[in-house]
């Protein structure tokens, strides 16, 4: 059949609804570090499950119930978790590259050290989430239909975004409310877009790492 033949029966494969059901299917005791790379987990209940370490690259996990559930270090990469629920969900570390999580909600959730360059976050509910050291390099947080006259944008309130790197993202539109705290150590560099009433820092022309002037937020870092 080819890999590609292979690859092709597996991503149309739906290997159940439910953790028990998912486990079942793959004949294991446990997703820790489980291969669902591909898989149709649409509007799975996974609750709560254990899926650190598993490989969920490309997987449609649209519309599924992820509340609470351990995705440490998980791959995620190109994922499809549109309108997903992870609320409070522990993303420590996983590789969200390129993932759909257009209307995701991720309230409250753990992405500390996650990697989430090119992510789709339209609409995504990041509100209280802790995104420490965070890669969202190229990541799209805001889309504005002039013909139908709307836009969706992340909610970013209360989101602890210290040491995230921000270099190349457009949070102009963003809703967000953090203290400065929160904020402090963000990496940015020119072609960040920052909300009304934030500038960007000027950075000492001979050490590009510290700030002389404009300094709203404490601890910005422009990345040259």
């Amino acid at each position: 059949m080819g890999l590609s033949g292979v690859w092709k029966k597996w991503t149309k494969r739906f290997i159940g609804n439910s953790e028990a059901e998912i486990k079942q299917s793959l004949g294991v005791d446990s997703l820790v570090g489980a291969d669902l790379s591909g898989t149709n987990l649409s509007k799975a209940k996974l609750i709560s499950a254990n899926l650190s370490g598993a490989n969920l690259s490309g997987a449609n996990l649209s519309e599924a119930g992820l509340m609470g559930a351990d995705l440490i270090d998980a791959d995620l990469s190109s994922a499809n978790l549109s309108k997903a629920k992870l609320i409070s969900a522990n993303l420590k570390g996983a590789n969200l590259k390129g993932a759909n999580l257009t209307d995701t909600d991720m309230s409250g959730a753990n992405l500390i050290g996650a990697d989430l360059r090119g992510a789709n976050l339209i609409g995504t509910d990041l509100r209280g989430a802790s995104l420490k050291g965070a890669d969202m390099r190229g990541a799209t947080l805001s889309e504005f239909n002039l013909a139908e006259r709307y836009r969706k944008v992340a909610l970013l309130t209360d989101a602890d975004l210290r040491g995230a790197n921000l270099s190349n993202v457009d949070l102009s539109e963003v809703y967000l409310k953090a203290n400065a705290n929160q904020l402090s150590e963000v990496i940015v560099d020119e072609t960040t877009k920052l909300p009304d009433g934030i500038t960007l820092p000027t950075p000492n022309n001979k050490e590009h790492d510290q700030v002389v002037e404009d300094k709203p937020l404490p601890g910005f870092t422009v990345k040259q």
